[in-house]
């Protein structure tokens, strides 16, 4: 039996279906490419950026750390240094815990290596805030502030090593940015 030989209606029923079959196929099509789509849109959202924006974060405390610490050396016999300091600690805390943030959030080997880097930078830095705070509560101005000029390298290496973070998320940014636009440009067409 050829297509020839049916009647008007079973061909017009044969072409229905065959487009039906075809708008099908194409539905499942775009739906799996909209999936894939919003796949990588939530990693660009719920990653990517966060993750920009968390080492940002760490920046902006590291250079209020490096600040407060000039503060503190410079009110030292202030009768409410006690309140500095606490604030002085809550910062410190506040950094342990967006880097733990962070941590929770490590994508390859990478970003192990410069998380890793990061951290042992905070540690050094965080280690010589120790005998700092000791010297701000025992009063010792000189001490202190050669303690603060001595921890500077630290200081550098720290900011240093959050800016190398900060440039790969960039760089994972910028890859999921072009996924999202090779998926969206897969399903246009």
């Amino acid at each position: 039996m050829s297509f020839k030989n049916l009647s008007v209606g079973r061909k017009i029923g044969a072409v229905f279906t065959v487009t039906s079959i075809a708008i099908v196929a194409l539905g499942g099509f775009l739906t799996s490419e909209v999936g894939k789509l919003k796949d990588s849109v939530l990693v660009l959202t719920d990653t990517s950026l966060p993750s920009i924006v968390l080492v940002k974060d760490m920046q902006t405390e590291a250079a209020t750390i490096r600040r407060d610490q000039f503060f503190l050396v410079s009110n030292i016999n202030h009768p409410d240094i006690n309140t500095s300091l606490n604030d002085y600690n809550k910062l410190l805390g506040k950094m342990d815990s967006k880097l733990t943030q962070y941590k929770e959030g490590l994508w390859d080997d990478e970003d192990i290596k410069h998380y890793n880097t990061v951290d042992n930078a905070w540690r050094q830095y965080k280690t010589q805030q120790n005998a700092f705070l000791a010297a701000i509560k025992a009063k010792e101005t000189a001490h202190a502030n050669e303690l603060v000029f001595n921890s500077f390298d630290s200081f550098l290496a720290l900011n240093q090593s959050l800016e190398n973070l900060f440039k790969l998320n960039q760089s994972y940014t910028a890859d999921d940015r072009l996924l999202v636009i090779d998926r969206a440009s897969q399903a246009n067409t």
